[in-house]
């Protein structure tokens, strides 16, 4: 302990002599080889405190670099001495520890107070006598001193020396939610006090029940909620547990009588799921389809309590997370996958207790795009009058929704000159003849929108050449020469329909479905184009028969048959036919019955034998009335007497 060596610095000094004193006086000391320039001298040091030390020098023969030199070193290997440590007072309105110390050393000052808190790291700073350190340092303290020299002391743990805190308490759910499914909680209570917790105090602050005290520390432990008093449904009443709120209160009492705040935890006895109210798929913009992946969930969910979750899954994809369910109702934009032709979204909602309710959506059906369009009008050469009408074929999508729209493009050369916008509930452009050249190669293209705004792609170009026509019925001079119509001439069969509606394709060709434009009968079925085509617009329209065909509907009986007879020539399931026979109980016979129209005169034929020759005799001729309108069906009725024999019966209909 009180050995060490000595080093020496000595510049410009070759080597010499040199001798040491401890006590300050080296004459009586032996010189020593002196090696430059930093020799080292191992000392023994007799005791501690405070020492003198003489060095002399002397040259070999330059002596004016002799030298003689004095210092001072303190010697000291024991650490400083703890009278005491303590906390003798606190301001507990500042919330300060005055730690006072009484430490001493009898070689080398005192300079060092270093503390820590717990387990944590050590801290140092100047001693002092008194110091002042935070209130909240009073459980975990420990302390030590250092000398100048570096001897430490051993560590001391410091406590105050009077009980001066109130204790702490600290009240909490295992669960950490708050909301319960059963009466029977788990409580955590955590108290302490710079002494001791002598109790902790629980109760109910809703009813003021209270429970058996708790010890102090850290207490996990498992509490009834309090039951009410509820009728018993007769006369008289029961104690049951009942779902609402409660608040559980703790507050601890140390060996002092010092009581703690109030620690309160909320809890909700809830036993009931929540109530699923709605759950609805939609289009982003809440249309009844989706155009694409993206759609929205509606969901409206109650409960009595408090707050609920959802997660969704979409077509069976991982669940989603969790989610607040704001106001009992959200609004959730969802994404499903690709290539599916509906989609169904399974959603659970919960409530704050865990009560999981759980549903499936109706499916929301994917709106595919409608397919590309044709054409119709003008046919593959692109040959029209002056002012064209481009017509698309029929809308073809694959959910068998409607046509909303269309919109059209002109080009020359791959350069759009012309647009038609989007046209609402169309199929069609009529091109004013301002906005064209004749003799000019136009192209032109067209997408169709369906009833739920999906988009098809464009079509493919489709040629467009407007020619001259001199008499302004759609079908250019050059095609009208081809066909054998009159150029000069509208109309050229003289039926009330136009040349080029009746060969709407514009090629001087009569194909099917079209009529024939010098032809006022196209089909041969006894009616006039124009009473067939009503609308005189070249296309069969709803309610029309064809000028194309002879028995429209395919019923086999031609439609001038159909109209004269009174049956329906567009339903093939209405033709002229006895519709009934009937026995008629009161007569004992029975009874014909047809379907006619009103202002007809109908006759009923009877004959006995279906071999050539037999007479067919007249039974009756009956005019049906009734009906809207003349052209309007009606059952027509005849009966027949018992005495009749058997027989076959015939009826026929009066030409107009």
């Amino acid at each position: 302990m009180g050995d060490m060596n000595l080093q020496f610095s000595l510049y410009d000094r070759e080597a010499g002599e040199m001798r040491l004193a401890l006590d300050g006086v080296c004459d009586t000391e032996p010189w020593q080889p002196f090696v430059s320039p930093f020799p080292e001298q191992h000392v023994v040091w007799p005791s501690q405190g405070l020492h003198a030390v003489c060095f002399e020098y002397r040259h070999p023969t330059q002596h004016d670099k002799d030298g003689l030199y004095y210092d001072s070193v303190v010697t000291d290997w024991t650490p400083p001495v703890v009278h005491s440590v303590g906390i003798p007072r606190v301001d507990t309105e500042r919330r300060l520890l005055y730690l006072v110390c009484d430490v001493t050393d009898d070689h080398s000052p005192v300079d060092w107070l270093f503390w820590r808190l717990g387990d944590g790291g050590w801290n140092g700073r100047p001693y002092a006598p008194e110091i002042t350190l935070p209130i909240e340092w009073v459980d975990a303290l420990e302390v030590f001193f250092g000398d100048r020299v570096g001897q430490a002391t051993a560590v001391y743990p410091v406590s105050p020396a009077q009980d001066f805190l109130p204790p702490t308490v600290a009240l909490s759910l295992a669960g950490g939610t708050g909301y319960v499914t059963s009466p029977t909680v788990a409580v955590t209570v955590v108290s302490s006090d710079n002494v001791e917790v002598k109790y902790v105090a629980l109760r109910e602050r809703r009813t003021g029940q209270v429970y058996e005290p708790l010890k102090g520390g850290v207490i996990e432990t498992a509490i009834e909620l309090p039951q009410v008093e509820m009728p018993d449904g007769k006369e008289g009443t029961v104690m049951a547990h009942v779902d609402g709120e409660y608040v559980l209160v703790a507050q601890a009492c140390d060996t002092s009588g010092r009581l703690s705040g109030e620690s309160s935890a909320r809890v909700v006895l809830d036993r009931m799921p929540p109530e699923l109210l709605a759950a609805t798929l939609a289009g982003p913009a809440g249309e009844p389809v989706t155009v694409t992946t993206q759609m929205v969930l509606h969901v409206e969910a109650r409960d009595t309590f408090g707050p609920m979750q959802v997660r969704v899954r979409v077509n069976g994809q991982p669940w989603g997370t969790w989610q607040a369910l704001q106001n009992g109702q959200s609004q959730i934009p969802l994404s499903g996958p690709e290539g599916v032709l509906s989609y169904v979204a399974d959603l659970e909602v919960r409530d704050a207790a865990g009560h999981p309710v759980a549903a499936t959506t109706p499916p929301l059906r994917v709106n595919r795009a409608p397919f590309a369009p044709g054409r119709i009008r003008p046919g593959s050469h692109g040959y029209a009058g002056e002012s064209p009408l481009l017509v698309v074929a029929p809308f073809s999508d694959p959910d068998g929704d409607a046509c909303d729209g269309a919109e059209f493009v002109l080009s020359v050369n791959d350069t759009v000159v012309l647009r038609s916008g989007e046209l609402a509930l169309t199929d069609r452009w009529q091109l004013p003849v301002e906005w064209l050249e004749l003799g000019v190669k136009y192209s032109w293209r067209v997408r169709m929108r369906d009833a739920y705004g999906a988009w098809s792609a464009w079509s493919e170009p489709f040629p467009l050449i407007p020619m001259r026509d001199a008499d302004g019925d759609g079908l250019p001079d050059v095609i009208e020469e081809k066909g054998d119509t009159l150029p000069e001439v509208p109309d050229s069969d003289g039926d009330g329909i136009p040349d080029g509606q009746e060969d709407f394709n514009l090629n001087g060709s009569v194909d099917s479905g079209e009529s024939d434009p010098r032809q006022r009968d196209s089909d041969g079925d006894g009616l006039d184009d124009n009473e067939e085509d009503l609308n005189l617009n070249g296309e069969r329209d709803p309610g029309e028969t064809s000028p194309a065909l002879a028995d429209s509907d395919g019923d086999g009986m031609d439609d001038e048959g159909e109209v004269l007879s009174g049956t329906d020539p567009c339903d093939g399931a209405a033709y002229f036919r006895f519709d009934a026979l009937t026995p008629t109980p009161t007569a004992g016979g029975f009874a014909v019955r047809w379907i006619g129209r009103a202002s007809r005169r109908y006759r009923l034929y009877r004959q006995l034998s279906l071999l050539p020759g037999t007479p067919a005799e007249e039974v009756t001729n009956v005019v049906p009335v009734g009906g809207v309108a003349p052209w309007y069906a009606v059952p027509v009725e005849v009966e027949i007497p018992a005495e009749h024999p058997a027989a076959w019966y015939r009826v026929t209909v009066d030409p107009e």
